[in-house]
């Protein structure tokens, strides 16, 4: 854990990891880089087979919580059980193979909460994309003007590597929703919206992404399994939000839309 002053608010940053050793490492070097904020790095092993938590263990020792599962229950049970691991005023998640290019990440999103007088939930920033080429593509998404309708339609303006979220959102949210097949944390900004907290994006690249990797993903995809799951994910948010969708058709209708194309993109892939 790094060393603070006691003013500082305490952020726990959670990292759930399975069968990717070396790039979890990575991703935890890049938090012990931030400046001027004190953090705790809670790392889930979501049970791999590559001897993670021995590497971490060895390499880490108390700087990094480290938490085990006994077999393989996927992100948002992971990501769940880290944060009832953790302690922080704020959590900030990301993801193993991800890491954080800006050391200031932290103390800028912290900022924002300090100096907002709304009802502040999560912040994102924006980031790059890293691709096996080496090539980066930046995003940056615009704050929405309505987040509700937003984040009804789909994710994309929050990419899961880069929130700093209060803890009394994230418990007022209750936490990542594991009955969903994927999109679980931009269904935890949308819970965090609908229970009237604000969102913000700090509008500097602090976080890449790489999707180049070659790795297996935590959350398995590929061909018409992903397309079933998408399936069902669009088909299972449209019940669950289903009173919210009728003060927000606009984006019911994207979301069914989204639906409905989901096997025609399956076959042209």
């Amino acid at each position: 854990m790094t060393e603070s002053h006691t003013s500082k608010p305490l952020v726990s940053v959670i990292i759930c990891t399975r069968n990717r050793r070396d790039l979890v490492t990575r991703a935890i070097d890049s938090v012990l880089a931030q400046e001027d904020v004190a953090t705790e790095i809670i790392v889930v092993d979501d049970c791999s087979d590559d001897d993670t938590a021995t590497l971490l263990a060895d390499r880490y020792g108390e700087r990094v919580k480290l938490v085990c599962l006994d077999e393989n229950r996927r992100v948002a049970f992971a990501t769940n059980r880290g944060f009832a691991a953790s302690s922080g005023d704020y959590i900030a998640m990301l993801g193993d193979d991800d890491y954080w290019s800006d050391p200031k990440k932290l103390r800028k999103q912290l900022d924002v909460f300090a100096n907002s007088d709304t009802g502040l939930g999560v912040v994102g920033t924006w980031w790059s994309e890293q691709h096996a080429s080496g090539e980066r593509r930046s995003r940056q998404p615009e704050e929405p003007e309505n987040w509700a309708n937003q984040l009804l339609q789909g994710g994309g303006v929050i990419c899961g590597s880069t929130p700093l979220i209060s803890r009394e959102a994230w418990t007022a949210a209750g936490g990542l929703d594991e009955r969903m097949p994927r999109g679980t944390d931009s269904d935890l900004f949308r819970r965090i919206v609908l229970r009237g907290y604000e969102g913000s994006i700090v509008r500097e690249d602090t976080t890449v992404v790489d999707v180049g990797h070659g790795l297996a993903r935590m959350t398995t995809a590929g061909g018409f399994r992903e397309a079933r799951r998408t399936a069902y994910a669009h088909s299972y948010l449209l019940w669950k939000y289903r009173r919210d969708y009728l003060r927000h058709p606009r984006a019911m209708l994207v979301r069914l839309r989204s639906l409905l194309l989901t096997p025609l993109l399956a076959i042209l892939r």
